[in-house]
C-alpha cells in the first residue's frame, strides 16, 4: 500500500470510514505538528510549554502562537491554519 500511494516512513494520513471501507488520504504536516515540537499543555490550571529541552523564546512564542490559534478555531468551528 505504501508503495502504490508513494507514501514515505513518517508521512502521515487522514483515515476517513466509508460505507465500503476506509478511505486514505496522504497530508502536508506544519513542522510545528510534529511530535516532539514544543505545545501548550494544560497541568492543573496552569498551561506549561512542553517540548525538547533547551528550549528558547521562540519555540514557547510559537507554542503558544499555535495554541491560541487552534483554540480559536475549536470555538468558532473553523479549521484555521496556525502558520
Amino acid at each position: 500500500m505504501r508503495d502504490r500511494l508513494h507514501l514515505t516512513p513518517g508521512v502521515f494520513v487522514d483515515l476517513e470510514p466509508m460505507e465500503d471501507g476506509l478511505n486514505l488520504t496522504p497530508v502536508a504536516v506544519n513542522a510545528d505538528r510534529l511530535p516532539g515540537a514544543p505545545k501548550l499543555m494544560r497541568e492543573g490550571s496552569l498551561l506549561v510549554v512542553c517540548g525538547p529541552a533547551p528550549l528558547n523564546l521562540e519555540d514557547v512564542n510559537r507554542a503558544i502562537d499555535i495554541g491560541r490559534t487552534e483554540r480559536l478555531g475549536h470555538i468558532t468551528g473553523e479549521d484555521i491554519d496556525p502558520q
